[in-house]
This record gives C-alpha cells, structure tokens and sequence, in this order.
C-alpha cells in the first residue's frame, strides 16, 4: 500500500520527552515540498507563537490549551510591531499549519488558529505606499555615517536589499561564495523559493559599496553579513532596527516595513520603464501576477483622474 504525501509538505517528528509529536517540513518524505528558508521560517514562527528557543521546549499542555483568543493576540502583538498584513498572515499561517497537524495526530479537535475563528489582517492594497520615493531613497541612505566600520557595514546592507529587489531574508543570508563573475560583470546567484536559481546582476553603485565593507570584512568564507556570532548571519530584527535608526535620522516618517526596501526596487523600476518580465525574474515573483498588482497600484496612485474633477463643488455661500 503506498503512502499518502504529506500535507503541504509536512511530515510528524516524534521528540522524546516532549509526549507528543511536533512537526517540521518534509526532510525525509520530499525534500522538494518547501525551500529552506521557508523550511526555518516554520520553526521560527513556531517558537515564536509558543515563546520558546527550541521546539522540543512545546510541551502537550502548551498546544491543548491554546485557545483562538491567545492567536489572536499574537497577531495584535505582531501587527504593533508594525509588521505588514502579509507578513502577518504568513506567520499565522505557519502557526496553523501547526495546529493541522496536531488536528490529523487527534493531539486536539478544533485548530485555534482557523481562520473562521481567527480573523487574517488585510492586505493593503496600494504597495507604493510602503516603499521611498527616489528623494526619500537618498536622505535614508545619506543618513548612514560611512566612516566607520559599523556604518559601511549598514551601508552595504541596506543598499544590497534596495538595489538588487532582494527578500529580507535572501539579503541577511548570502554567503560570501554566492558571487560570482562572467564577462567582466559580478552577479549574485540564489536559490529562491521553490528552490529556482536565479542571478541578479550588481550594479556599479552596489559594488563600490560592497567594496568599501569587503575592506574591513575581508575575504573569508561564511555569511556575508554575519551577526553577532559567526555562526549566524543578521537577523531580520537586527535589520529593521538599522533600518529605522537610518530613516529617523532621515526625519522619514512612513511606515516603510521591513518590506519598504524591496517595494521601492520594483516601483522605482516600473516607473522607469523597465519590462515586468524583467522585474519579475529579477525579484524571484513566482507569479506574474504579484509583480502586476505593484504596476496596477503605480498607475491608480499616478491617476489624474481624481485631479481632474477639481473645481466640481458648490458655490461659496
């Protein structure tokens, strides 16, 4: 009799003395199912939901007593943190995934994070609205202090993020032996979500500032941007909070997100002409449609339209 894969490429871990199964990505039954950083991005939401540093730490009373109410405020505590809807829906959706999983190994009944029960915070519609305009662009990265190590080390960062259209955690997690050269050029490669390998090209003004950080650096193996240990690369908290400490500095006062780097990217190349297909390849899109909706949100924002009926008002009295 074969075997039914795994739903969204989940499979049961049993841990020993925890008295229940935890579950984690399919490792063993398909490795294709999820990328790796996906595969971490589950174990982190996870043990962030249950506020612990190991999952073998989640214990049988911590996921039978989870009520609907206690999700709801890990979702209000995230949305304070002023994460985005989306980033917000996505770490609810690992917690219940989770939570499937305890319901198929009858550990509960109900999953507390359904989402008939648990309400997803809605998208916003208009992307434009979190990303810098190309003036705004300028004071944010004027406001980084280049002289020293720290700063160049900012610098580089946050212009590898805005320049190359990158995902937070692709930015935060290349190796030092992910560059490469061909025909005079330097590019990246990554392997993206769904695994797809893909090269974005460097452009003259990223390099010199990767130069600059690649001095104090040096040229050992390991994490481009390694934290506070070698062992691990920046964390995606540690890249906001530099984030926003540059863009105070800046007086910007928009609710950029932690997504606001690479929105900018693809606004800014919409605007400038460059073909969608281009963009989509370049950001990693799995779909067309994603990369379409930021164009359709450019245009409605550029609209005359409203302007237009200006002057359409009753008479001063």
């Amino acid at each position: 009799m074969s075997r039914k894969p795994p739903q969204r490429g989940l499979v049961p871990l049993d841990r020993p003395g925890t008295g229940i199964a935890i579950v984690r990505p399919a490792l063993e039954a398909g490795k294709a199912f999820l990328a790796e950083n996906t595969k971490r991005a589950y174990f982190r939401d996870w043990m962030d939901f249950f506020r612990v540093n190991d999952l073998a730490l989640v214990t049988p009373a911590m996921v039978v007593n989870t009520t609907p109410d206690q999700v709801a405020d890990f979702r209000d505590q995230l949305l304070e943190k002023e994460l985005s809807p989306g980033t917000v829906n996505r770490k609810l959706s690992s917690v219940r995934a989770f939570f499937d999983q305890m319901v198929l190994r009858r550990v509960i009944h109900i999953n507390p994070a359904h989402p008939k029960l648990v309400r997803a915070p809605k998208r916003s519609t208009v992307h434009k609205m979190e990303s810098l305009s190309p003036e705004e662009a300028v004071r944010f990265l004027s406001a980084i202090d280049r002289s020293t190590v720290q700063g160049r080390r900012d610098y580089a960062v946050i212009m590898m993020d805005l320049h190359m259209g990158l995902r937070r955690s692709e930015a935060l997690s290349i190796q030092a032996d992910q560059f490469k050269t061909a025909q005079g050029k330097a590019y990246l490669v990554f392997r993206s979500k769904g695994e797809k390998e893909r090269m974005v090209t460097i452009n003259e003004d990223l390099a010199e500032a990767l130069s600059a950080y690649a001095m104090d650096r040096g040229n050992a193996p390991g994490w481009l941007f390694p934290g506070r240990s070698p062992e691990t690369h920046l964390s995606g908290d540690q890249f906001w909070r530099i984030c926003k400490r540059y863009l105070e500095a800046a007086g910007i006062n928009k609710k950029i997100g932690t997504h606001g780097l690479r929105a900018t990217f693809i606004t800014h190349n919409i605007a400038a002409g460059t073909p969608l297909s281009e963009i989509q390849k370049t950001v990693g899109h799995s779909r067309g449609e994603t990369t379409l909706g930021y164009a359709r949100d450019l245009e409605m924002i550029k609209s005359r339209a409203p302007k237009a009926m200006e002057g359409f008002k009753a008479k001063e009295t």
